[in-house]
């Protein structure tokens, strides 16, 4: 199953944007049909091209759209309402939700619980488990659960954070999705006769431990910031403690097993490097991303197949000069940024074919949108990789003048921030941790 935002992250896509967008969209549909998917709910992400597109590829591909409230202006349903899906000798009915604040030419939204209400009435008696396809968000997931009796499974798109372990609400077990297609979710039911709702003892357990991890590191953070004297050092454990603390207060605990619920466990499959890709869909991400470069740009004339990368000309009038001219007085600290990941950012994408890839090439380079840095894939030039500009700003007035104008020395965690996103690196980036990889201090 898909729950949805599958084409994009947000409800409208720019002019500018759109032409690799729709690109991207046709292959996650065509490789969804490959992929044989049971259900696909519908959300504000897959309306950015308008409802023509989504219906037009539905058909095409015979994909198995379902949606409880996404209708037409006149207010007839676009796609089926449920859909039921055998597995294991278990009947699931199947439904989908979309948020309703959005406006898109030729459509309309109906009430999320009327509709999610009659979805389930249609399907109680015919199915052994009801589960929807949200579009909604975590907490409005929570409310929904919450107010219509009758859902079992709850898969949600729109938080984009995977969520191994459910939140159980009610009889009601709740799972968010991740992003970017880093990830697969499983989740596997162990039924009880007679059971009602659901119990996660294997999340439990693993939520309690971390809960004791974390209170312990907090207890010695506590400890260190009453016996450390130096301000800096003071402050530094603050912010750590402080780190610490969001990390706990966002630990789910599911209930304990009583033996009267059936049993969930949820899983992970990272979508990795050491998977044998599938032949058929390696060609036709292949294809796509051999048209990645081929699409008109202002800023030069060529496409994917003249050249790796854009031409070396750099761009006139730029404060921007490159990491060769930084070579000049700083030997010790360009030697030391040759051999980080930053160096060799942008070979990354060229590797992978993902060099004028729109959602890709910003953070690979220096000065990506920013005045005087690369507007575009294609204005790149000797600007690739993450050079010491990324961190410290545009150069040119401190090398027309190194005593008297200076750089930003201590890059701020808003500068890493801008790319190393919550949602990019699932939580794995912390400040403190990953600064010393890149301070030159050694």
């Amino acid at each position: 199953m898909d729950a949805g935002d599958l084409l994009w992250t947000r409800p409208k896509v720019t002019a500018k944007e759109r032409p690799q967008r729709e690109l991207k969209a046709k292959l996650l549909l065509e490789a969804s049909a490959q992929l044989g998917v049971d259900a696909m709910g519908v959300g504000d992400g897959d309306l950015a091209f308008g409802i023509d597109f989504l219906t037009e590829h539905a058909s095409k591909h015979g994909l198995p759209y379902v949606s409880a409230n996404l209708a037409d202006p006149a207010g007839a349903r676009i796609f089926s309402q449920v859909v039921r899906v055998e597995r294991g000798g278990k009947t699931f009915g199947i439904t989908s939700v979309i948020g309703t604040t959005h406006k898109f030419e030729g459509t309309s939204f109906l009430p999320v619980n009327e509709s999610i209400t009659a979805a389930v009435a249609e399907l109680t008696g015919t199915v052994d488990f009801v589960v929807v396809l949200s579009g909604l968000g975590l907490e409005e997931d929570k409310t929904l659960a919450t107010e219509v009796a009758g859902i079992d499974l709850i898969f949600g798109s729109h938080t984009r954070k995977m969520q191994v372990d459910p939140v159980i609400v009610g009889t009601t077990a709740i799972f968010q999705a991740g992003s970017r297609g880093k990830h697969v979710g499983e989740a596997t039911l162990a039924l009880r006769e007679g059971g009602v709702g659901w119990s996660n003892d294997e999340g439990r357990e693993r939520s309690l431990r971390r809960l004791a991890q974390i209170r312990e590191q907090l207890d010695r953070y506590d400890t260190q910031i009453e016996q450390v004297s130096e301000q800096r050092s003071k402050d530094r454990l603050v912010r750590l403690r402080k780190v610490t603390q969001g990390r706990l207060d966002k630990i789910y605990v599911p209930p304990a097993d009583d033996g009267t619920t059936h049993v969930i466990t949820g899983k992970s499959i990272p979508m990795g490097k050491d998977l044998v890709d599938e032949p058929k869909m390696k060609e036709l991400v292949d294809a796509t991303l051999e048209q990645l470069g081929d699409e008109p740009d202002q800023h030069a004339g060529h496409g994917h197949g003249a050249q790796p990368h854009a031409t070396d000309t750099p761009k006139k009038d730029t404060d921007y000069v490159g990491a060769s001219t930084c070579l000049g007085c700083h030997r010790e600290q360009y030697a030391d940024w040759k051999d980080t990941g930053h160096a060799h950012a942008y070979k990354t994408l060229v590797t992978e074919k993902r060099q004028f890839d729109n959602d890709c090439w910003s953070c690979h380079v220096t000065g990506a949108n920013k005045p005087g840095g690369p507007d575009s894939a294609k204005t790149v030039g000797t600007l690739r990789n993450v050079q010491c500009e990324a961190c410290h700003g545009p150069g040119r007035k401190h090398a027309s003048n190194p005593p008297g104008v200076d750089m930003v020395k201590t890059p701020t965690e808003a500068v890493c921030l801008e790319c190393h996103t919550e949602e990019q690196t699932e939580g794995r980036f912390v400040f403190e941790d990953y600064i010393p990889k890149v301070d030159h201090a050694d």
